[in-house]
């Protein structure tokens, strides 16, 4: 019953009505259909396919759904080709019923399974594909089809259809389930219902399940291409004429028939809601969407059509074309309207309205068409491309685009914000018209208007415009039209200007003048020139409706607008402009002209009496063509005529200074002319005595400055002569009466017109004229130089009016000469001195400074004596040992360039500016003997100071003496902060070395001893608060506490010493971990581990505190802190602060006794003593009696040995032992707390000599898991033997084996290694006998395979890398260090103690374990086995573990992680172990026998008298009454 929406109403088929799915003639897939294969009985794995065909034998069975369309055209009850039905809109059972189609009926999905697989016979388990047909012979499958006549009753299917118990329930039901169908479910009625008729007989069986030989009728096997193949002969058909009847018509009645008819009334009709059903036409949206709004848009653009819906917003859509295919909706078309009452469609749903073609045409008797909206594509035919006439005017209005486009003869007017169309039709095209008010742009010209909007059309038809027509053509002559700027630039681009008085007439005159055809005026006050038009079209009059600024009568265009003229029409032209100048004239410029250089630059002058001729008169003089006047007072010359940016000749308007009457161009304008030598003055006598030209300023310095002098009775001879004599000079120069000489630099040449002023002296002569100098060579002089003066004099000069000549520097002395003068200047960095005095009075002895040494001496550092020394600012200070040297050091110390001493006691520093600051004084003025020397050397005196270079008094300084200790600076005085206040210490030992030696270790350059016990260091010398000043080495006279021989300072002196030049290196003490001499911080106090002994040493503090997990090791004379870094100790002290040495070992450093600084070591590496120990030992350790250090268990042996100890220990559980005073074991798992030097422990073991078994209160300790591992297991059910992978043995007789075993023909002890396996063998206290055996044993590497041990967890291991340690353990369980550890070693160990996890670190620590506390990997294993002498192994590092894990062999990976080597190589040993037996004797063993061999295979095989049977277990002799020790077992293992 599938539907649109749940208010769709489903109708019943009608009486009469037929149906057909799908075409038995079909060959290609149609959507109706689809076939699935169910590959399983149970239905669970299936294929789909749109043809029957699989590749599968499809076993069970072969589906097909087949659905009929369930939308009709209401009128036609069956048509042949099925076009009186169709599918919904989405898909086959879903969306809504075409328009075409509108009415719902039910749904009908056929569905029906074969099952072929029923005839395995026929099928014999083949795919389908290829051996399937349909009865008409289609072997394709897509001629599936299906047949529909209506044969319910149509009034209980329509009650059906209503019932909700039946419809609308979200869920399929059944026939039975609907309460209206219900009672009439009959199946067995439906299985006994016969046809009224009967039945047809076909030629072979009917039903399912029956074989027939071929496919009845004509209908030969078919395939997927051509028709449908005949039978020839023809195959008759049934006959069927008994089972015929007569069919009613295909069609309903007209009175039951849907009425699809649009209405012709005239107006709106809504037609319903559809998904899509109009398209093409226009669509626009709407923010103020009404249906009346819509339909009068359409109306408009003549469609019959109007549809609003909601496409994002509200949307209007006009056509005249409707698609039957869109979807009827009954709903969704409800959205409320922005604006009224009623709805506007919805989301994608259409309420469409429709009124005929003949009620739909535009109104033509209006003017006001409405608002146009322009299609997107404006190339396209529209009002804007159909325009023959367009302009732009910011001043726009419906009239005047109306007016314009009647005058150019249109039918419609146009307006779109500033601009205008005018065209002959209304050719609207793509675009349309949408409602009036979204026109919303106001015109320019009229805000009471609108003038369409961006992308809008205001559109007029001229045919009904009522309004006033305006001309506004102007009268003036030569008048072209109003046109538009061009697009981007201007229409004329040739000249323009701007004028206040602009008028019609004075433009034209202007362009005419310049050249240029056309003159244009815009905005009232502007004029454009050109003779190519580069504007725009062409515009109405009344475009340029603005009056000129000059002539409100007259009409100069419009701010975007111009007036265009012919330039021609004018009555003041090119020809009356050139009539009105002087002769030559060539017209009136730009002064860009010389300003940029274009023309006219080659020489320019000025002057207050220019005229024109005088200019036409000077640039011929220089040979110029052409003259230039401008400004009223310039001249330009050039020779080429450059006729661009010429101006109008109104612009050259300001009268020549020389001559009111005439126009010397303009502020900005030059007026042009030929040049004219007619004025040109004969200098021909002139040149014969020297003249050289009239010349006026150069233009940047002074002419001829080097020299000058005034005189009243001045002529060019006297000049001459007078530049001749003071320098020899080339050139002099007259101007009135003052005569100027220099070798440079005589100014620009000029007309010798300027030159007209008469000389002084001779009236018959010039002496140059206004800013102008007659120039003369000195050929004609006869002066000479004055050779009599000092070296460096240039001349006598006489001394300005009320000014000073040479004013920068001026001093004075008693014993002035022209060396003290010169060098005083020179100093100061000047060029000339001047001696006053020398010469006389306001007359100058001038001399050079050239070649006057300023330098420092090169030995002392002097400069001289000077006075005015107040700039020597920067330090003072006195003192009784006052040098030049002295306070040079002084100085440069205090990063001063410059030192002076005064007064014979006083020093004085300042930088190097201070130089130029003083005065110069003859070395005689510094007579003060310095207070500091006895060889006569002078420093300074009441008011003068000798003055120094700092760098080279100081270098050249001689070092003190006093010391004889290499960098010794001298006896220096503290001041109220300290001279050297970096770090200090005292010491009752002190030595000069020793301080120098402990500055330097810290990294200081500075060194001093004061008070015969304090030691001061610093990077620099503190001279701010009065210290460090040399003192005389006799202040420093106090004794070192630590050598009398020395002096080291006094009170409130240092002896300093500079470290990096005293030859003192120093050593670290070579003691291994020593890190440094620390303060104590609060180590002490950090709640770390510590203990006190009185024997203490630096190792057994470092190794105490590597047990307690610490990183660092702290002492203080004899106590012992431990630490967990750098950070838990104070600051980095002198080495000489650690000067206690260790008491259990001078050699080694314990810090400070008085808790003042500590030794700091690190543990890495620290190890117990190993000569003469069994493996596991830790060390020596306090023990109290009232409170054991080993509480757990405790015994006493007369035989004791440390073995004996450990194994016991170990069997208990404890890792942990200890022996005491010889025959004592104690067994814990915890460290003692103190431990001891090794000769605490002195006790010899009672079982084995030369073994030490602690002493009355002290313990021996070892690692009990690791000693007892050394020893042969008795208690091990497994196998006397840990390396034995396969073992046969038979046992006879009896006998002794003896706790000794042969290397060879050596005997070794009880725990011996070989290769780098340790064979082990138990001690017995009580005599037992066997006889008769043997074992051979060959074992292989840890990682050997072994059939019989795929089982044991601890067949093998492997590497699992390198992995992190800490202070916190990773591996907690316990360790123990050997000197001789290997990775096998360590094996051992772990296995002896049954743990799955074990790791070596730092290349003999072993640790075992079966977890991991944390598991981080790292890197820096690389440190090699102790144990291993080739170095190839490697046993972890600092802090780091390789770690290994046991596995059996059946989980041993094919591939596993290699064990760190340098060579990566591997190396397996075996060894083959012995134990023959003989009958002598009782109560004793056997001799071990070990030889190595190279064998692969491990055995164990023992023979005897006594057998044994093959696969049993020998059983354990019962062990005699008063046996303490059990001695071997054997047990047979099988393959």
């Amino acid at each position: 019953m599938n539907r649109n929406d749940p208010s769709q109403p489903v109708q019943a088929w009608p009486k009469g009505f037929k149906m057909l799915a799908g075409n038995p003639n079909g060959k290609t897939p149609n959507g109706i259909f689809t076939y699935y294969c169910h590959r399983k009985p149970d239905l669970t794995d299936e294929l789909s396919a749109d043809n029957f065909n699989f590749d599968d034998p499809c076993i069970g069975g072969l589906k097909f759904d087949l659905t009929f369309p369930s939308c009709w055209d209401g009128i036609n009850l069956y048509k042949s080709d099925g076009s009186h039905m169709t599918y919904p809109t989405h898909g086959l059972r879903d969306g809504a019923c075409p328009a075409s189609h509108p009415i719902r009926l039910p749904s009908i999905l056929l569905e029906y399974t074969y099952h072929p697989e029923s005839f395995p016979a026929i099928t014999q388990g083949q795919n389908l594909n290829g051996h399937l047909a349909w009865a008409n012979g289609d072997t394709t499958g897509y001629g599936l089809h299906g047949d529909f006549i209506m044969g319910w009753d149509r009034d209980i299917l329509t009650k059906a259809l209503n019932d909700p118990g039946c419809v609308n329930l979200g869920y399929s039901i059944t026939i039975q389930t609907c309460p209206t169908l219900a009672p009439y479910f009959n199946i067995d009625a439906g299985k006994n219902c016969k046809p009224a008729r009967g039945q047809l007989t076909e030629p072979y069986a009917q039903g399912d399940g029956n074989i027939v030989p071929k496919l009845p009728g004509c209908n030969l096997l078919w395939g997927a291409s051509g028709s449908k193949p005949t039978c020839n002969p023809p195959v008759a058909g049934l006959d069927v004429s008994a089972f015929k009847t007569t069919a009613g018509p295909d069609i309903l009645p007209d009175s039951e028939r849907y009425n699809a008819t649009l209405p012709s009334a005239p107006g709106w009709n809504s037609i319903g809601c559809y998904n899509g059903a109009l398209t093409g036409g226009i669509s626009y949206t709407d923010n103020s969407m009404t249906p009346e709004r819509c339909q009068d848009s359409c109306k408009r653009n003549g469609y019959s059509y109007a549809g609003l819906s909601i496409v994002g917003s509200f949307t209007c859509t006009c056509t005249n074309t409707f698609d039957n295919t869109a979807g009827i909706q009954l709903s969704g078309c409800d959205t409320a309207c922005p604006s009224g009452n009623k709805t506007c469609g919805g989301q994608y749903r259409q309420d469409v309205y429709y009124q005929a073609p003949q009620y739909v045409t535009p109104d033509t008797s209006i003017y006001d068409l409405g608002c146009y909206k322009l299609p997107y594509d404006w190339a396209s035919d529209n009002l804007v491309k159909s325009a023959t006439y367009s302009f732009t005017s910011t001043g726009m209005t419906r009239d005047v685009c109306s007016q314009a486009c009647i005058e150019k003869s249109a039918a419609y007017s146009a307006v779109r914000d500033t601009s205008c169309y005018c065209g002959p039709s209304l050719v609207t095209g793509p675009g349309f018209y949408v409602p009036g008010d979204m026109c919303t742009r106001k015109c320019g010209g009229n805000s009471t208007e609108i003038c369409g909007d961006y992308y809008m059309l205001s559109v007029g038809n001229l045919a009904n415009y009522q309004g006033k027509i305006v001309n506004n053509s102007p009268s003036n002559i030569g008048y072209r039209g109003c046109y538009q700027e061009g697009n981007g630039k201007l229409a004329l681009q040739g000249y323009s200007f701007t004028s206040g008085s602009m008028t019609v007439p004075l433009c034209k005159s202007y362009c005419n003048q310049l050249g240029y055809s056309m003159a244009g005026l815009r905005n009232g006050n502007q004029c454009y020139c050109d003779s190519t038009f580069n504007g725009g079209s062409l515009l109405p009059d009344s475009q340029c409706s603005t009056p000129c600024a000059g002539n409100s009568t007259q009409f100069c265009g419009n701010a975007y607008t111009l007036s265009l003229y012919n330039s021609n029409a004018t009555t003041y032209g090119a020809a009356e402009a050139t009539a009105a100048h002087n002769t030559g004239w060539q017209g009136c410029y730009a002064s860009t002209l010389v300003q940029t250089k274009q023309a006219y630059a080659d020489y320019q002058y000025s002057s207050n009496d220019l005229t024109i001729d005088f200019c036409k008169s000077t640039c011929a003089y220089f040979g110029y063509s052409y003259s230039a006047v401008w400004a009223g007072y310039s001249c330009n010359c050039g020779n080429v005529l450059i006729q661009t940016n010429r101006l109008p000749d109104a612009n050259c308007n300001t009268a020549c200074r020389g001559n009111s009457s005439m126009l010397c161009g303009g502020p900005n304008s030059l007026d042009v002319y030929q040049a004219d030598k007619s004025y040109t003055p004969d200098t021909t006598a002139l040149v014969a005595k020297g003249w050289l030209g009239c010349y006026g300023n150069p233009q940047t310095g002074t002419p001829l400055s080097e020299y000058s002098y005034t005189d009243s009775k001045m002529t060019p001879q006297l000049c001459q002569t007078a530049c001749k004599q003071v320098a020899n000079y080339k050139y002099s120069a007259l101007s009135g009466i003052t005569c100027t000489c220099g070798n440079t630099n005589a100014g620009v040449l000029i007309s010798p017109l300027v030159c007209k002023n008469t000389c002084a002296g001779d009236n018959t002569q010039t002496c140059g004229g206004s800013y102008a100098a007659s120039v003369y060579n000195t050929t004609a002089g006869i002066g000479s130089s004055d050779t009599s003066k000092p070296a460096g004099w240039t001349g006598c000069y006489k001394e300005g009016s009320g000014y000073r000549a040479l004013s920068s520097y001026t001093f004075s002395s008693n014993s002035m000469t022209s060396a003290l003068c010169r060098k005083a200047c020179a100093i100061r960095g000047y060029a000339i001195a001047a001696n006053e005095t020398c010469g006389a009075g306001s007359i100058l002895d001038v001399y050079n400074t050239s070649g006057i040494v300023t330098a420092p001496d090169a030995k002392t550092g002097a400069l001289g004596c000077f006075s005015d020394f107040s700039s020597l600012s920067g330090y003072r200070y006195t003192s009784s040992l006052m040098s030049g040297a002295l306070c040079a050091q002084t100085c440069k110390g205090k990063g001063f360039a410059l030192s002076a001493t005064t007064a014979g006691n006083t020093c004085l520093c300042g930088d190097a500016a201070s130089k130029t600051q003083v005065t110069l004084n003859p070395d005689s003025a510094c007579s003060t003997a310095c207070a500091g020397t006895t060889t006569g050397e002078k420093c300074g005196s009441g008011n003068q100071a000798n003055l120094y270079d700092t760098a080279i008094a100081a270098a050249n300084a001689a070092s003190p003496s006093f010391s004889g200790q290499p960098g010794y600076m001298g006896c220096y005085n503290e001041g109220s902060a300290r001279t050297l206040a970096s770090y200090t210490y005292n010491s009752n030992t002190l030595t000069n070395k020793e301080c120098i030696t402990s500055c330097g270790n810290l990294g200081f350059k500075y060194a001093g001893t004061e008070y015969s016990i304090q030691c001061f260091c610093s990077n620099t010398i503190d001279t701010s608060s009065g210290g460090g000043i040399l003192q005389a080495d006799s202040d420093c006279s106090m004794k070192c506490s630590g050598n009398s021989t020395e002096m080291c300072g006094n009170s409130g002196r240092l002896s300093i010493y500079d470290t990096s030049k005293s030859g003192l290196v120093a050593a670290a003490p070579a003691i291994d971990g020593f890190v440094g001499c620390y303060a104590q911080g609060g180590v002490a106090n950090a709640g770390n581990y510590l203990f006190q002994l009185s024997t203490m040493t630096a190792q057994l503090c470092r190794l105490a505190c590597t047990y307690k997990g610490f990183s660092n090791a702290a002492l203080a004379g004899n106590m012992c802190y431990c630490a967990t870094g750098i950070n838990q100790v104070g600051a980095l002290q002198a080495l000489a602060l650690c000067s206690t040495p260790c008491a259990g070992n001078s050699t080694e450093n314990c810090g400070n006794s008085q808790n003042s600084a500590v030794g700091f070591y690190n543990t890495a590496g620290a190890t117990p003593a190993q000569a003469n120990k069994p493996v596991g030992y830790l060390g020596c350790f306090n023990d109290n009696i009232g409170s054991r250090q080993l509480p757990g268990y405790t015994y006493t042996n007369t035989n004791m040995t440390n073995l004996n100890c450990a194994v016991t220990c170990a069997g208990k559980g404890f890792s942990l032992s200890g022996t005491q005073n010889g025959n004592a074991c104690f067994c814990g798992s915890t460290l003692p707390y103190t431990l001891l030097q090794e000769n605490y422990c002195a006790s010899t073991c009672n079982g084995v000599s030369g073994e030490i078994c602690g002493s009355a209160n002290t313990l021996s300790v070892y690692n009990a898991t690791v000693l007892a591992a050394t020893a042969p297991k008795a208690s091990n059910p497994t196998s006397a033997v840990t390396s034995a992978n396969t073992a046969s043995r038979s046992v006879s007789g009896s006998s002794t084996v003896s706790a000794s075993s042969t290397v060879g023909s050596s005997t070794v002890p009880a725990s011996s290694t070989v290769g780098s396996t340790s064979i082990l063998a138990s001690s017995s206290s009580a005599g037992a006998s066997s006889s008769g055996v043997s074992a051979s044993v060959t074992r292989t590497s840890a990682s050997a395979t072994a059939t019989s041990s795929a089982a044991d967890p601890f067949a093998t291991y492997v590497y699992k890398g390198c992995i992190a340690d800490g202070s916190t353990r990773v591996m907690n369980n316990t360790w123990t260090y050997s000197a001789q550890m290997t990775v096998e070693q360590c094996a051992k160990i772990g296995k002896a103690a049954g743990r799955k996890l074990f790791g070596m670190q730092n290349g003999g620590a072993c640790f075992i374990s079966d977890t991991l506390v944390t598991n981080t990997s790292a890197t820096g294993c690389d440190q090699a086995c102790l144990g291993d002498a080739s170095g190839l192994t490697k046993c972890g590092g600092a802090w780091r573990l390789s770690l290994y894990e046991f596995i059996p062999l059946s989980q041993l990976p094919a591939t596993t992680s290699s064990a760190p080597t340098s060579t990566q190589a591997t190396s397996t040993s075996s060894s083959t172990v012995a134990l023959s037996t003989s009958a002598a004797g009782s109560g004793t063993c056997a001799a071990v026998t070990v030889t190595q061999t190279a064998s692969a295979t491990v055995t164990v095989t023992v023979t005897g008298s006594a057998s044994t049977s093959t696969g049993k277990v020998v059983k354990r002799r019962r062990r005699p009454a008063g046996e303490s020790h059990q001695k071997y077992q054997f047990r047979k293992h099988t393959s």
